[in-house]
């Protein structure tokens, strides 16, 4: 993997030849500014590098780890811990608000059940309802489907009673 302005670490390396295929896809480079350079053709590369810093900061296609070249100060360390603390005190804003939008999402969800279980009792008395009108309408058909059938049958025997008087 030849990048310009990175060495190949097998080249400043003297190992055995399994240490050197392991460190084929270790890069060196002076500093950060000599990997932010060559960023571009490590994106290009076929298979993901890894460069190492003189000061010892691992850069990798994901992840940076900061050499031991350099301590913080003690001022970077407390402007380090505050802004981790505003950080934790954000996240913890955060889950609050998400904790009660969940208990007022699972009061919606409650009142919906109920209202859910109101309505299907309401259905199934209006099915219910339905049922029997239903059946009082069959009952009625029935009864003037029966009387139409009478009527028809009293009509045919006052015809035949007056085709007899008749003769």
């Amino acid at each position: 993997a030849a990048v310009d302005g990175l060495t190949p670490a097998a080249a400043v390396v003297t190992a055995p030849a399994g240490v050197l295929a392991l460190l084929g896809e270790v890069l060196v480079a002076d500093d950060l500014d000599a990997v932010r350079a060559a960023e571009h053709a490590l994106a290009a590369l076929d298979r993901p590098a890894t460069v190492i810093t003189r000061d010892g900061t691992v850069v990798g296609r994901y992840v940076v780890h900061g050499g031991s070249g350099r301590t913080q100060s003690r001022i970077e360390l407390i402007a380090e811990r505050d802004r981790a603390q505003a950080r934790l005190d954000e996240v913890r804003s955060d889950i609050e608000r998400a904790r009660f939008d969940l208990d007022e999402q699972r009061g919606n969800a409650g009142h919906a059940k109920e209202q859910s279980k109101l309505a299907l009792a309401a259905l199934r008395e209006f099915d219910a309802q339905l049922a029997q009108r239903t059946e009082s309408l069959n009952r009625a058909r029935v009864q003037a489907e029966a009387a139409a059938a009478e009527t028809e049958r009293l009509a045919e025997a006052l015809r035949t009673a007056e085709e007899r008087i008749a003769e």
